[in-house]
């Protein structure tokens, strides 16, 4: 698994988000607009213009993210931190883990493997923090405690 390759298909899935959320603004901007309330109880065109506004809040977010990958640069690392590539392992298998600064909870495909976006602030992002190859990490979940050891981090 290669580091530049992960970034790539993150920031790729981000941008494709981006460009559906800027479409759906569109869509709620044009509704908030050109919509004329049918009597005084009519509130299309507000919930509308509010969507339309969280929309763009969410856009800039997404644009910041796709930021943080277009400048990270794939450099070797000793510890789990954020831009760490973590390949993860237990009874159930292996498992990949990028770290990121915020928007986790994604998935991308690199190859054959999956890739899970965590964050620092994530149970299992804070359970990985700081931590390196052939250490293990422990966290609760709603099934009880597990553990995972950290075969590799780029």
């Amino acid at each position: 698994m290669q580091k530049p390759d992960v970034i790539a298909a993150i920031r790729e899935v981000l941008q494709i988000e981006l460009d559906a959320m800027a479409r759906a603004n569109v869509l709620a901007r044009d509704e908030a607009t050109t919509n004329k309330p049918e009597n005084k109880y009519d509130t299309r065109a507000l919930e509308a213009s509010y969507l339309a506004s969280a929309q763009v809040d969410r856009m800039v977010d997404l644009k910041q993210l796709i930021g943080f990958y277009e400048v990270l640069v794939p450099t070797e690392l000793g510890a789990v931190q954020v831009g760490a590539l973590v390949q993860l392992e237990d009874d159930r298998g292996s498992r990949w883990v990028f770290i990121a600064p915020h928007g986790g909870g994604k998935r991308v495909v690199v190859g054959a493997e999956e890739v899970t976006v965590l964050t620092p602030r994530s149970p299992l992002g804070r359970a990985l923090a700081g931590l390196g190859v052939d250490d293990e990490a422990t966290w609760e979940t709603p099934g009880g405690q597990r553990t995972l050891e950290i075969v590799s981090v780029s």
